[in-house]
This record gives structure tokens, C-alpha cells and sequence, in this order.
């Protein structure tokens, strides 16, 4: 059952790409019907789901996939902020902290990132 809605679904992705493709070779460029082909396609596959797994079941799906979603993002982000966080010191004094950003602005600018 999942692995024949896997299939359906990916053949409706399928088919609406190379709808899109047609449209944009047929008009020479984006026309804003390749938005609506998109739109429709994902709507397909939605219920083509929802028919094979269950309206709940595919809610229960989009949640979870959504908090997941969320989480990596969280990850990638904290991750990506980490030499900034490390190199802000732990003050609550308003001048302090402008002053500290100050100079960690200034290590950065000479490309001395190993001491942030």
C-alpha cells in the first residue's frame, strides 16, 4: 500500500514537471502557469495520499514532518550562529556589550576568525 502511493505520488510529481517543462519551451519563458501546475500537482498528490493513507494519518504526517522540519532548521541555524554566540561575552552591562561587539567586529574585519 505505502509503496504503490510512494509510485502514484511520484508519478503525479513527475507528470506535473514535464507539464511545466512543456510550458516553459512552448511559451519562452515563465508565464506563471508553470505556479498553477505546480499548485495543482502538489493538490493531487495531497489527496492521493490523504486516499491511500487517510485524511489523519497524512495530518499526522505533515505534522510530524513539519516539527522535524523545524528542528533541523533550529540545528543548521545554531550551528551556523555558533562563532557569533562564542565570541559574545556573558555581560548584562549595555556599554560592556557594545564594547565587546565592537571588538569582535574588528577581529572579524582583520580575518582573524580562529579568535572569535
Amino acid at each position: 500500500k505505502k509503496l504503490s502511493a510512494r509510485f502514484l505520488a511520484i508519478g503525479v510529481n513527475v507528470l506535473g514537471v514535464a507539464l511545466m517543462i512543456v510550458i516553459f519551451a512552448s511559451t519562452g519563458g515563465l508565464t506563471g502557469a508553470e505556479v498553477g501546475v505546480a499548485g495543482a500537482t502538489s493538490v493531487v498528490a495531497q489527496r492521493l495520499l490523504e486516499s491511500v493513507f487517510g485524511d489523519q494519518a497524512v495530518s499526522s504526517m505533515t505534522k510530524q514532518a513539519h516539527s522535524d522540519l523545524q528542528e533541523r532548521f533550529r540545528a543548521v541555524v545554531s550551528e551556523s550562529l555558533a562563532p557569533f554566540t562564542r565570541s559574545m561575552p556573558k555581560v548584562s552591562d549595555p556599554e560592556e556589550l557594545s564594547r565587546a561587539v565592537q571588538r569582535a567586529r574588528q577581529t572579524w574585519e582583520r580575518g582573524d576568525h580562529a579568535n572569535l
